[in-house]
């Protein structure tokens, strides 16, 4: 069994207007989470059943702006970046209910930080509620398994998938 997740790389994010110490997920870290798959006992069969979802859906272009917190700004635990895409939605619900994923509503969003306690990002989020932070455009899909750690989880790129349903093995 693999832990797996399908997501979009982030191209143009751009973090620099961030104060250093909201930034301690690492840059290769940095993806849009499209379908959290959990515990699957083969890689390969789940690319394939959603190769086809991507036909036509991508590449997708990507803006990055305004932050956002979970739960909540005053008591965060996470710090994220918010995603605007036309097409992102409709890419989601599809590789969702294709891969039969179990996940929360889609909120299209970057991971930028996470905190052990609870922290108050009140001042920063309404600082930054209308910064935009880059823009880029994704081409492909990837399948990526998530390796929980002590220190964080780590997440290994194991498919691509392209705008014409191609999968490629990335290691």
């Amino acid at each position: 069994m693999v832990r797996l997740f399908f997501a979009l790389e982030c191209p143009g994010l751009e973090t620099e207007g961030l104060p250093r110490t909201y930034i301690s997920e690492k840059a290769r870290n940095y993806h849009v989470t499209i379908a959290f798959l959990g515990e699957r006992p083969n890689s390969e069969f789940e690319v394939q059943r959603v190769a086809d979802v991507c036909i036509g859906r991508l590449p997708l272009e990507l803006e990055y702006q305004k932050l956002g917190a979970f739960q909540k700004p005053s008591n965060a635990r996470v710090l994220w970046m918010g995603v605007k895409s036309s097409g992102i939605q409709d890419l989601a619900s599809r590789v969702r209910l294709v891969s039969k994923s179990e996940d929360r509503p889609f909120l299209a969003h970057v991971t930028i930080a996470r905190f052990r306690k609870q922290t108050n990002l009140e001042d920063l989020i309404s600082k930054h509620v209308d910064t935009q932070f880059g823009k880029g455009s994704v081409s492909n899909l990837i399948l990526f398994k998530s390796e929980l750690m002590r220190l964080g989880a780590i997440h290994t790129p194991l498919y691509s998938v392209d705008g014409k349903g191609k999968v490629e093995h990335l290691i």
